[in-house]
């Protein structure tokens, strides 16, 4: 494999990482902004029991926006696929 289906290669991967760091995003913000509701929840209400309420809400509310999230995955790695003029298959087949 020479240098320039190296480089092919590893420009390829980048774009991907950058597009699942993209594609998450989100879901990380909405973790944040919910861990600091339920802070504000549990300052506000010192009797309610965060360590049992907390997991399950985070779980299912992730599960949700991921289930939701999933109509905009095709459209997300379709354009990577598009973006991709070299064609990442011909540089790793071509010897």
């Amino acid at each position: 494999m020479d240098i320039g289906a190296a480089e092919k290669i590893v420009g390829f991967l980048s774009s991907i990482f950058a597009t699942g760091l993209m594609t998450m995003i989100p879901v990380l913000a909405f973790l944040l902004l919910l861990d600091i509701v339920l802070a504000m929840l549990g300052r506000i209400h010192s009797q309610l029991q965060l360590m049992t309420l907390a997991f399950p809400l985070k779980l299912l509310s992730v599960t949700a926006l991921l289930a939701w999230m999933t109509v905009l995955f095709p459209k997300i790695y379709e354009h990577v696929a598009v973006n991709d003029p070299n064609g990442i298959l011909s540089a790793i087949h071509r010897r």
